[in-house]
């Protein structure tokens, strides 16, 4: 065998050897890379419980506000508890805006839940829908597609209550209007 052949075979050899080193680092890389997507994954979604459960230790705190958001109670005239209660809508609808935002790191069988959540919440508070047919432009489209439905239901409550707003001011300032 002369030198050129031998060092052709060896190149070959070398070649051969580097391809597998780089479809083992490869393999190793897409590995890293899924992992990183699952920890990713789980943070987002562990921010997102626990940003609810700042919401639940603020009923904790304040357990008189509980029912304007669970359980039908109409929204408050009287202040401070107006002002409060529809702070409390607000942070509600921001916290929804932020599961919405994280949707594509969330897997759909634990965003589909807090969909039904978020909608359920809609359906049990009317100061909730009043803040959100207020403010709604400030809002994603994804978020408008998941809190509309839960409005169209309650937007004859949202009139009512927020022609009695508008009346209760003396007509003071622009008519309501509604979505």
């Amino acid at each position: 065998m002369d030198v050129a052949a031998a060092a052709a075979a060896g190149g070959d050899i070398i070649l051969l050897l580097t391809m597998i080193v780089f479809g083992y680092q490869a393999r190793q890389m897409a590995q890293q890379s899924r992992a990183g997507a699952a920890a990713t994954r789980a943070s987002v979604y562990q921010s997102i419980a626990q940003q609810m459960q700042e919401i639940d230790k603020l009923f904790v705190v304040h357990p008189h506000l509980r029912p304007f958001i669970y359980e039908n109670k109409p929204t408050p005239r009287e202040e401070p508890t107006r002002t409060q209660v529809l702070a409390l809508s607000e942070l509600f609808v921001d916290f929804f805006d932020n599961f919405v935002a994280q949707s594509g790191q969330i897997p759909s069988h634990l965003y589909e839940p807090w969909q039904r959540y978020a909608r359920s919440v809609m359906d049990t508070s009317p100061s909730m829908c009043l803040f959100w047919s207020q403010n709604r432009e400030w809002y994603s489209e994804l978020l408008h597609e998941m809190l509309d439905p839960a409005l169209a239901k309650s937007s004859q409550a949202i009139q009512t209550e927020s022609a009695e707003d508008w009346a209760a001011t003396g007509g003071v300032g622009a008519a309501p209007s509604w979505c």
